[in-house]
């Protein structure tokens, strides 16, 4: 499958800086997908999407200017789409508005499944 993953990339000293979306990179290429990495830095080119099956949008924390951004915050993205939220207890109100924009919805904090209860796609994958 060929999958757009979208996350806050950071590096230190020219190599890129572990996080739980690097971790998802490596399992997801380990399987034998396709992934292409992508900012989550809009504007978002129709050209990506077009070329790929599935874009998983990560919640990976906030870019360099300070922001929280995300491929579905203003409309549903061109394809099919997941989200997978970690801190969700930390911006309740926003990951719930999100979840609405993406065909799937996955969440790591139990105590905050409430807040994806109406999606007709929920799933509760922790850390």
């Amino acid at each position: 499958m060929r999958i757009i993953v979208a996350h806050n990339a950071k590096e230190y000293n020219g190599l890129p800086v572990e996080t739980y979306a690097r971790s998802i990179i490596r399992v997801l290429c380990q399987w034998g997908h396709d992934v292409t990495e992508v900012p989550k830095e809009p504007p978002f080119s129709f050209d990506v999407y077009a070329a790929n099956e599935l874009l998983l949008d990560l919640d990976c924390g906030r870019n360099d200017k300070g922001e929280l951004r995300w491929h579905g915050e203003e409309q549903k993205p061109p394809i099919k789409s997941a989200v997978y939220f970690i801190d969700s207890h930390g911006y309740p109100d926003l990951h719930r508005k999100l979840a609405r924009n993406y065909d799937h919805c996955v969440f790591a904090a139990w105590s905050r499944r409430d807040l994806f209860d109406y999606h007709k796609s929920a799933h509760w994958l922790p850390n």
